[in-house]
C-alpha cells in the first residue's frame, strides 16, 4: 500500500480502475502512459487473495492491456511484487 502524500504525487500519471462484484472489492489496475520515445506503457492489476484464481485478474489485466493499447503501446511492461506468487504465476503465463 502507498501512503497518500505519494498518491498524490501519483496522481494524474496514469489511468486507475477499481474493480468490484455487487459491493465487494476485488481489486484494481493502474495503466501508466509512455514518458518517452520507447511506447512502452506499464499496465499493474491487483486483486485482493481472497477473489484470486476466479478470473477477475485475466478481466483486470484484459482492460489494462486494452488501453495500453489504444495509447500506442509497442512495449507492455507489468510489476509484480516478488512476495506476491499468486501474481507471479499469473504474470508469467
Amino acid at each position: 500500500m502507498i501512503s497518500f502524500p505519494t498518491a498524490l504525487c501519483r496522481r494524474g500519471v496514469g489511468d486507475a480502475e477499481v474493480a468490484y462484484s455487487d459491493e465487494d472489492l476485488i481489486g484494481c489496475s493502474t495503466v501508466r502512459p509512455p514518458t518517452d520515445d520507447t511506447l512502452t506503457v506499464t499496465v499493474i492489476a491487483r486483486v485482493l487473495a481472497a477473489h484470486r484464481g476466479q478470473g477477475f485478474g485475466e478481466e483486470i489485466s484484459a482492460r489494462g492491456l486494452s488501453r495500453a493499447r489504444e495509447l500506442g503501446a509497442e512495449v507492455i511492461e507489468t510489476v509484480v511484487l516478488s512476495s506476491n506468487e499468486d501474481g507471479l504465476r499469473f504474470a508469467l503465463k
